[in-house]
């Protein structure tokens, strides 16, 4: 089973691990917007973008709850916090994750039955690693926060 760690952020239960891309931002939402709402929203709207990049078009937000859904399954889980409006916790994205990492969990807090856990690898019909997800993570990122990201590919896992 994976190792518990209680972390204070927004959201419920989460799991990290291989096979997913994980990115937490270190922001300072004075210099885009005072808003965790917007700033939620943004973490989201990159992992959409990224899903659509990849090949997975039709990943889409949920009315009620947070994190991306694609195929009726959560591809991206989001959780933030801010302190002094800086930004730390942020948004996993499933690439392919060992499905058993999620058994003795209840993700989100959501129902497995009616809102599963899912992989762009399962959409993709291939395995598709951070490296190679990264990139366009990036781009969506740089894009959506309308910043600069200067990244060197050596340091890229």
């Amino acid at each position: 089973a994976p190792r518990l760690v209680r972390a204070e952020r927004g959201g419920d239960v989460t799991y990290h691990g291989p096979g997913q891309l994980v990115a937490y931002p270190i922001l300072d939402l004075t210099r885009f917007r005072r808003d965790s709402h917007w700033y939620l929203r943004a973490l989201e709207e990159v992992a959409i973008r990224t899903c659509a990049t990849l090949g997975a078009d039709g990943a889409t937000r949920s009315e009620d709850h947070t994190g991306v859904w694609l195929d009726g399954r959560k591809v991206a889980a989001a959780g933030v916090a801010l302190r002094r409006w800086v930004t730390y916790h942020g948004i996993s994205l499933n690439l392919d994750p060992d499905a058993a990492a999620y058994d003795s969990i209840v993700p989100c807090g959501l129902d497995p039955v009616h809102e599963p856990v899912g992989a762009l690898s399962a959409r993709l019909g291939r395995v598709l690693t951070p490296r190679e997800a990264a990139p366009a993570f990036l781009e969506a990122f740089a894009d959506v926060f309308e910043a600069e990201i200067v990244v060197d590919a050596k340091d890229l896992p």
